[in-house]
């Protein structure tokens, strides 16, 4: 968790860094709004990986793997290409980067799990787990699913109405993540 602590802590200086430096906030218009948009987008995850990295550290009794503390660098170097390349002009590009930390995400999680499952202490959380898969996987690969269907909207579209409305879309599929996790932590702790 201080590791997780120190990368985000890291991603909020390299967007406040790109944010300061760049002056598309300052500038309005349309390239003023996408700023905005993409700053506030990676404000967002920086939010729901830290909620998501908290809970697991705080809802579970597991030995982390190789793979579990290699996540957040993953993620992290991810935040920090999306935070670079604020108002680059890639935009369908950069919303399917941001789709990539959601599938870290998710592998990140499944082996957690995986590892969390072996240990007595989490039996009771693990027996009331939905068995359907779609019910155990679906806000992840939903988000996923959506995020790269804007991204090729966006790229197809070339246009920047379409673009600022995705980049809503986009808010909102992350804000919708934060309410899961909110939902995911009263579940686990009653």
């Amino acid at each position: 968790l201080t590791l997780v602590s120190i990368i985000q802590a890291l991603a909020l200086e390299t967007l406040w860094a790109e944010l300061a430096e760049e002056g598309e906030l300052a500038a309005g218009g349309y390239d003023g709004i996408m700023a905005a948009l993409q700053g506030t987008a990676v404000l967002l995850s920086i939010v729901v990986v830290w909620i998501f990295f908290a809970q697991l550290v705080m809802r579970f009794v597991w030995v982390p793997g190789l793979r579990d503390t290699m996540a957040p660098f993953a993620i992290g170097r991810i935040e920090f290409v999306l935070a670079e390349f604020i108002s680059a002009g890639q935009y369908g590009l950069w919303i399917a980067v941001l789709s990539l930390a959601f599938f870290v995400a998710h592998v990140s999680l499944l082996s957690a799990f995986s590892r969390a499952a072996q240990e007595p202490e989490n039996a009771d959380y693990f027996a009331r787990m939905p068995e359907a898969l779609w019910r155990r996987h679906g806000p992840s690969i939903g988000a996923m699913a959506v995020l790269l269907l804007l991204a090729g909207v966006v790229e197809l579209a070339a246009s920047e109405i379409v673009t600022a409305i995705a980049y809503g879309l986009v808010l909102l599929v992350l804000l919708a993540q934060i309410w899961i996790q909110r939902i995911y932590w009263y579940r686990a702790v009653s």
